[in-house]
């Protein structure tokens, strides 16, 4: 797990994803708070796991929150992603996925950080591996505290059994909270609440298709504009990723529309919208095309640029 994680640490280090924190002062941690929206992602997503083709793999999450005090409040629960590296003992999250993901989440709210990681044993193993130990103490420094926030999920709950305050159960699925800092050779259990809140990054879910496909070149682009913004739009039938990015020029924008199926450009002059065709399918070539073509015109003319649809 190790690997993936140092990709995604990586990336949230960058200059252009960190934001001002609060100063604050951290002691050791002693709770875990998640929203019901949170939990409610853990255990559907699990149980829709067992279900599926792949059930008799591992799955994770990483959890994005904010720490404050003693305690973790986990806020979003990023999916493993359907092109994890996954077995019956291990899992790879496909990191560059998530990157840009919390790049999205983290738009409303730039105080969100990992907190941690979630991920599932197979059997009844409700504690961290000797291997989770040896990767998670490698990384767990460059979270804020130097302490992390971890939890196994097993399927092998009995609802007879007593249940510790580190333990959430929900039928025969089962997670425990676990908490590791810099220097700690073992995992100590975490108390876990829940209070009512959603999980921000829910609606993500709904694009996730098109995060996946189109990672690199949205990634790309987020390093070569200064300004560029998603949305997502649940209301259209397709469940689209909107992408706007700011030009240079006062009142100019680009903005792109993206399913599965197909993606969508538009330029848009102080307020005016007009729908263009760079007839480019890769994304980045086709922004390139549609800035070159706008590079023609001047600013005082008003015909619109050649690749504009009729």
């Amino acid at each position: 797990m190790i690997a993936w994680l140092c990709r995604l640490l990586f990336w949230w280090k960058r200059p252009a994803a960190l934001a001002p924190q609060p100063v604050a002062s951290l002691t050791r941690l002693e709770r875990i708070i998640l929203t019901d929206g949170v939990a409610r992602t853990l255990f559907e997503d699990y149980a829709e796991h067992r279900r599926s083709a792949r059930g008799h793999e591992e799955i994770g999450w990483v959890l994005l929150g904010l720490r404050q005090g003693d305690e973790a409040i986990a806020l979003a629960a990023l999916p493993a992603g359907t092109s994890r590296d996954a077995g019956a003992a291990h899992v790879q999250f496909d990191a560059e996925a998530q990157g840009l993901a919390s790049r999205i989440v983290r738009q409303r709210d730039k105080r969100l950080q990992i907190l941690g990681v979630v991920h599932t044993h197979p059997g009844d193993l409700r504690e961290p591996s000797d291997g989770d130990l040896h990767g998670d103490s490698r990384w767990v420094g460059a979270l804020r505290g130097g302490e992390g926030v971890f939890a196994i999920g097993t399927a092998d709950a009995h609802s007879n059994e007593a249940a510790g305050a580190h333990v959430q159960r929900l039928g025969d699925l089962c997670f425990c909270w676990y908490a590791l800092g810099v220097g700690e050779r073992r995992y100590r259990t975490l108390p876990v609440q829940v209070t009512l809140g959603p999980d921000l990054a829910q609606r993500i879910r709904t694009v996730w298709a098109v995060i996946e496909s189109n990672t690199k070149a949205l990634e790309y682009l987020c390093r070569l504009f200064a300004k560029v913004e998603f949305d997502i739009l649940n209301d259209d039938p397709d469940n689209l990723l909107a992408v706007k990015i700011s030009l240079a020029e006062s009142g100019q924008q680009i903005r792109l529309l993206l399913s599965t199926a197909e993606a969508r450009y538009y330029w848009e002059r102080d307020g005016e919208v007009i729908a263009i065709d760079p007839r480019e399918e890769d994304l980045v070539r086709a922004v390139f095309l549609i800035l070159a073509e706008l590079a023609k015109e001047d600013a005082q003319i008003t015909e619109t640029p050649t690749f504009v649809e009729s």
